[in-house]
């Protein structure tokens, strides 16, 4: 009998994972870089489901005096168990989650629940270090008899207390009286930007009332950060959440090392190649399931790897949850590969991408959907502060790092770039693309709907799966002709043949139980280098991504001799609009597309634009078949899609 792992849903107790015999991917050699990195104040900002709030679960365990035994034996199958740092267990944990904090009702209400949060973080230390609570009831023996954490909670929960800041404060205060717990307090917040992003987009009003300088945000982290300074008795503040904003609207300057862009820090959460791996031998029964871990890792790649934090980081890595759900629903049926609209998450990744792209001016908004249409590498200013305010939409810079904080965009390397762009351009700036095929599938969802499209058709498109098995592309048809007539009346032809491209990515992801390595913007190689269509070649190395590769023509960008200025040379590269590679022994798939504008034509002038279109295609599909990888596939057929005039066609060739 094989013993299989158990896979653990939405549980972040790290003493639970490892003592009832839960996956556990190893993190724990990033405390050591943290501890090296010697920063008072670090801040680690990362999308949601990436494992961010057991990270400080793993800190508290290892850091904390009152945690040794456990952490001992928690410890020592892992990396940090057997490269102990000097700082191991030798402070005072004194954590704090605000991920539940209420955003119902008046500002009064959020700060009370905010308070209450604060609360029981103290009630938690305490219940740690009972031999201290005399510290804190000393103060108010005369009211309370027993002089014990209930007591203390009672207290703080007063009308003495109105605000967290008087809370925190109080707390510190009283405890720094101990000569033990001098300079020796580390302070983790999980979190701590739950409740305010939901605020962020449902009332921008509530907001702004809260997160000013002066709201009680503002007032928590200035007091926290008082007793940090000038040896006091806070040595460190290790906070995790999604977005900057709150921090830089009411507390700007507050943190003094961001961990979210050091390629130190870039694996810290998600999971790597090795950890998918990992995760895959140890929870997948393999002599049930009818997939490879090869195949099932293709998937996975597929959809939820492409997260890269720091641009020089070693890695991408994978959205955890995500994986964890995946492998959670095959092992419900060991015969097919989950389904890709069945992922946790899609309706709140959806909306909140639609909430947060309506923050940005119109201009701005329309200027980054276009990128991303064109699938063009995204210019991007990140790392700034995002102050957010009423008087004003959010500019093209702070939309960008918004939606790379939430993980609908990840940072390109200069390797990805450079395919793009020649040296002395992509050195200017950062860049950001489409990470996966999950997130591709979000803004298409975005995209269709926001131009009124069949993405239901789209995603409900069951019947697809039968060309994983046999040549027969009919069940396309109806399919691509109903998005199509949606494009009757747009005039550039490149953003309706994108459109047109994604439907059948989209599609093919979703409906055909992951029997395709699909590659959107293929290159042509020969002998290993991407090949231009009047056979130039470049030295650029590139892996075929899913998102974010060139449309049919790239900017190729020079300067001139003696001024400053950018000019582009348009280069048309040897790329295929679609492949997709079969991984059930079936049938592959070459998809070039054609689109031409409904216009007043005669009927001999839209005869001759037809057939023109398709002899280009028939040659473009002619030029392709012979890249490296493509010439070596026995069953590949080459269909050409068009929609021009108002009428839809598909046609092998």
């Amino acid at each position: 009998m094989v013993n299989l792992k158990r896979i653990p849903d939405a549980i972040s107790n790290f003493s639970m994972m490892i003592d009832e015999d839960y996956v556990y991917l190893d993190k724990t050699e990033f405390l050591e870089r943290y501890e090296n990195f010697e920063s008072s104040v670090s801040m680690l900002l990362r999308p949601r489901r990436f494992g961010k709030t057991m990270f400080t679960e793993i800190m508290r365990y290892y850091y904390d005096v009152a945690l040794k035994t456990t952490g001992d034996r928690l410890f020592h199958n892992t990396y940090i168990g057997s490269h102990p740092t000097p700082l191991k267990n030798s402070f005072y944990v004194l954590r704090f989650s605000f991920s539940g904090v209420e955003v119902f009702g008046t500002d009064d209400y959020i700060a009370g629940s905010f308070k209450s949060a604060v609360v029981n973080g103290i009630a938690d230390f305490l219940g740690r270090y009972p031999e201290f609570i005399s510290a804190v009831t000393s103060q108010f023996m005369s009211d309370y008899s027993e002089g014990d954490v209930i007591d203390i909670i009672r207290y703080y929960n007063s009308s003495d207390f109105p605000t967290p800041a008087g809370v925190i404060s109080n707390f510190i205060q009283m405890i720094s009286h101990v000569r033990e717990f001098e300079h020796r307090i580390m302070v983790i917040i999980d979190e701590y930007d739950n409740f305010t992003n939901d605020l962020l987009t449902d009332d921008a009003l509530r907001f702004s009332s809260i997160a000013r300088k002066d709201g009680f945000i503002g007032r928590f982290y200035s007091v926290l950060r008082s007793y940090n300074e000038s040896s006091g008795p806070v040595n460190r503040i290790f906070i995790t959440g999604v977005l900057p904003v709150t921090m830089d609207t009411a507390v700007s300057g507050f943190v003094s090392a961001k961990l979210s862009f050091e390629p130190l820090f870039n694996e810290t959460t998600g999971f790597t190649d090795e950890n998918v791996e990992t995760l895959l031998k140890q929870t997948v029964d393999f002599t049930k399931c009818r997939f490879s871990i090869s195949e099932l890792k293709n998937v996975m790649k597929e959809r939820y790897d492409g997260y890269r934090f720091a641009s020089r980081g070693n890695s991408s890595v994978y959205n955890s949850t995500l994986c964890l759900n995946f492998v959670k629903e095959l092992r419900t049926d060991y015969e097919q590969i989950p389904q890709f609209a069945l992922n946790s998450g899609s309706d709140i990744d959806y909306r909140k991408l639609k909430l947060y792209l309506e923050l940005m001016n119109e201009q701005d908004r329309k200027s980054v959907i276009e990128d991303i249409i064109l699938g063009k590498p995204i210019k991007a200013g990140i790392g700034g502060s995002v102050n957010y305010s009423l008087t004003a939409k959010i500019d093209r810079n702070q939309g960008l790092t918004i939606l790379y904080h939430l993980g609908f965009l990840t940072l390109m390397t200069k390797e990805e770039v450079k395919t793009y762009y020649m040296e002395e351009y992509y050195r200017s700036g950062t860049y950001l693309k489409v990470p996966n095929t999950y997130f591709t599938a979000i803004f298409d969802r975005y995209l269709f709907v926001s131009r009124q499209l069949p993405w239901a058709d789209i995603e409900n498109a069951d019947h697809l799966e039968s060309i994983a098995y046999h040549n027969d592309v009919k069940s396309l048809y109806s399919l691509l002709e109903t998005v199509s007539q949606a494009f009757v009346h747009t005039d550039n032809s490149l953003m309706a043949e994108y459109q047109l491209v994604m439907a059948l990515y989209v599609a093919l992801s979703m409906n055909t139980a992951g029997a395709f390595k699909l590659r959107k913007e293929y290159y042509i190689r020969h002998n290993g280098k991407i090949t231009f269509a009047d056979n130039r070649t470049t030295d650029a190395s590139i892996e075929n991504g899913n998102s974010g590769d060139s449309p049919d023509y790239k900017g190729v960008i020079g300067r001139e001799q003696g001024t400053d200025m950018m000019r582009i040379i348009s280069l048309k590269r040897g790329r295929a609009d679609l492949v997709a590679l079969n991984q059930k022994n079936g049938p592959s798939y070459i998809f070039e597309f054609k689109y031409e504008k409904d216009r007043n034509a005669s009927e001999s002038t839209k005869l001759k634009k037809r057939a023109e279109l398709l002899e280009q295609a028939k040659k473009q599909l002619d030029f392709y078949v012979t890249d490296d990888e493509l010439k070596q596939i026995r069953d590949l057929h080459r269909y050409v899609i068009m929609y021009t005039f108002g009428e839809f066609m598909i046609s092998e060739v």
